[in-house]
């Protein structure tokens, strides 16, 4: 069995910004660090240049945080 190999990018309307790459599935505990540590760092506020994250419905965007 080959073994699984997640990606989470982050884009915005000028192109890449930044991602992760890491062994198994992307959970919502996954996710929530990576917009914490990994994106989050790279915002600024609102309404400043790139301060909108859009995500879609997936399962892994949602948690009780």
């Amino acid at each position: 069995k080959r073994e699984r190999v997640s990606v989470l990018p982050a884009y915005t309307i000028k192109g890449y910004i930044h991602s992760i790459t890491f062994s198994g599935t992307c959970t919502a505990d996954i996710f929530e660090d990576f917009i914490i540590d990994e994106l989050l760092p790279l915002y600024n506020p609102y309404p400043g240049p790139r301060s909108v994250i859009i995500m879609d419905n997936t399962s892994v965007h949602q948690s009780r945080q």
